[in-house]
């Protein structure tokens, strides 16, 4: 089991994003805010009132990504 600590950030603006299917108890849970919008799928209307944010689209984001490399084949 990991503890806490190997998951901290020594940026200041650095943070933890949580799926809500990863929870044990999902329902203790309240959605903040939803990441990933450019797979949200058309005719699924889900929390639509939510603030959501598209990965990766910001400078600080992009910069990040381009320092890595797909290992995908």
């Amino acid at each position: 089991m990991r503890d806490a600590a190997d998951l901290a950030s020594n940026t200041p603006d650095a943070c933890i994003c949580v799926t809500i299917g990863s929870l044990d108890d999902p329902e203790l849970a309240g959605i903040e805010v939803q990441y990933g919008l450019e797979s949200r799928i058309s005719y699924v209307e889900f929390c639509q009132d939510i603030p959501g944010e598209v990965t990766g689209e910001g400078p600080a984001e992009q910069a990040s990504f381009s320092g890595m490399t797909s290992k995908q084949s």
